[in-house]
């Protein structure tokens, strides 16, 4: 009797493990498969993340740097005399289409060299160039609104403004986060170079006051 146990015994152990044998490589190809799939995952995430945050300090970098030059000009401008406010202007005229001529030839740049670069390295460059034309319309106006105060011809803003408008494209616009794109007043795209005459020195000139 205790022989025939004991066959019996390891007939039994065989059996079982022969069948528990599958059963086990099934377990270890999933969690082959799950572990993959994880890191596939974790990849993805930290991809999107490092995007993010790089749109974000290129967006942060180019606000901070537009809210410190607009504060040196307003303090400039505020202990200034009246001839001296019409340097400053001038001087910030000439600035922005500078500033302009800039970003239209990054943006040709990137037009040119899109397919050679890492998604995220565009995106970055795309978003810092579609917050420094957000923010340069914003000086934009706010210097128009200065000359007009001390009665300087405007001219020159206004024809950087349209240009500035006009690089505002659909693929410029939708790197601006949370800041809405310049638009220009036909409705059109079209990518107008800055005219010469407002690049380089621009002569501000003073327009007589009205009388009645």
């Amino acid at each position: 009797m205790t022989t025939a146990r004991a066959v019996v015994c390891v007939a039994l152990f065989i059996t079982v493990g022969l069948l528990l044998t599958p059963t086990a490589g099934g377990f270890l190809s999933i969690d082959s498969t799950s572990s993959v799939a994880d890191g596939n995952e974790t990849a993805t995430e930290n991809a999107s993340m490092g995007q993010e945050l790089s749109t974000f300090m290129q967006s942060n970098d180019a606000n901070t740097a537009q809210r410190i030059d607009a504060g040196m000009f307003d303090a400039a401008y505020d202990n200034a005399d009246a001839e001296e406010r019409a340097d400053l202007v001038g001087e910030r005229t000439n600035s922005y289409a500078t500033q302009l001529e800039a970003l239209e030839a990054e943006y040709d740049e990137l037009g040119e060299h899109r397919d050679n670069m890492h998604p995220t390295a565009y995106d970055a460059r795309m978003t810092r160039l579609a917050v420094q034309l957000s923010t340069l319309e914003q000086s934009l106006n706010e210097t128009e609104t200065r000359a007009q105060e001390i009665g300087l011809n405007t001219t020159a803003l206004t024809e950087i403004r349209a240009n500035a408008s006009a690089l505002n494209r659909p693929d410029v616009a939708e790197h601006t986060p949370g800041v809405g794109g310049m638009t220009v007043a036909d409705g059109s795209s079209e990518h107008r170079q800055t005219t010469p005459n407002t690049v380089g020195h621009t002569d501000v000139t003073h327009e007589p006051p009205e009388t009645d």
